[in-house]
C-alpha cells in the first residue's frame, strides 16, 4: 500500500487475497501505483488476482457506507459489500477459456470466502461447490491474466504454477 509503484524488473504480478475493504482510502489514493499495475496489464504482463487482489482490479469498490473508491479499473464493475458471507467452502473451478494457467476445460481445487460481490459480467470459470455441487460462474480470464474471488491450492498444482511461471518468462524476453 505505500509502495509507488511495483518493483523494476519484474515479470509477472501476484495479487493475493487480504482485506482491501479495510484500506480502500489508501489503496484509492495510490495513484502510481494503480497506474503502474494498470500500464502491466496493458501490457500483457502475467497477472493472477484472488480475492481481494480481484477486488483491487475492479474499476471501484463500494465500501458498507456506500462510498465509492476508484482502483485500477482494468476490471469493470463495481465491487459492493454482501449482507452475508458468500460461496463460502472448497470447490473446483474449471477454467471457460485459456489462459496460461491451463486450458478450456482443465479443473482447478479451490475455496472461496468473501463478503463482497461484482458487477463485472465477465464470467470465464464455472465454480462447484464441493459440499452440494451448487455452480456458479465468475472470474475474469485473458491470455495474460487469471482475476476472481476463489482462491487456488498453489501446494501440489505445479502445472498451474509452470504456466504461470512460463508465461512470466516469455513476457521477460519479449519485453527486453
Amino acid at each position: 500500500m505505500k509502495d509507488a509503484y511495483l518493483p523494476d524488473g519484474i515479470s509477472g504480478i501476484y495479487l493475493c487475497g487480504g482485506y482491501p475493504e479495510n484500506y480502500l482510502k489508501e489503496l484509492s489514493e495510490n495513484i502510481s501505483m494503480k497506474e503502474d499495475i494498470k500500464k502491466a496489464y496493458d501490457l500483457k504482463m502475467p497477472i493472477i488476482a484472488e480475492c481481494g487482489g480481484f477486488m483491487y482490479l475492479h474499476e471501484n469498490v463500494e465500501d458498507e457506507c456506500g462510498q465509492n473508491y476508484p482502483l485500477v479499473g482494468v476490471v469493470k464493475g463495481v465491487c459492493k459489500k454482501a449482507k452475508k458471507l458468500q460461496h463460502f467452502g472448497y470447490g473446483t473451478l474449471k477454467l471457460n477459456k485459456n489462459c496460461f494457467l491451463g486450458t478450456t476445460g482443465e479443473a482447478f481445487p479451490i475455496h472461496s470466502f468473501h463478503y463482497y460481490t461484482s458487477t463485472s459480467s465477465e464470467a470465464h470459470c464455472l465454480i462447484t461447490k464441493a459440499s452440494d455441487g451448487s455452480p456458479w460462474s465468475e472470474c475474469s480470464v485473458k491470455d495474460w491474466l487469471y482475476g476472481g474471488f476463489p482462491h487456488f491450492f498453489l501446494q501440489g498444482e505445479n502445472k498451474m504454477l509452470n504456466g504461470f511461471y512460463t508465461a512470466c518468462k516469455k513476457w521477460q524476453e519479449d519485453n527486453k
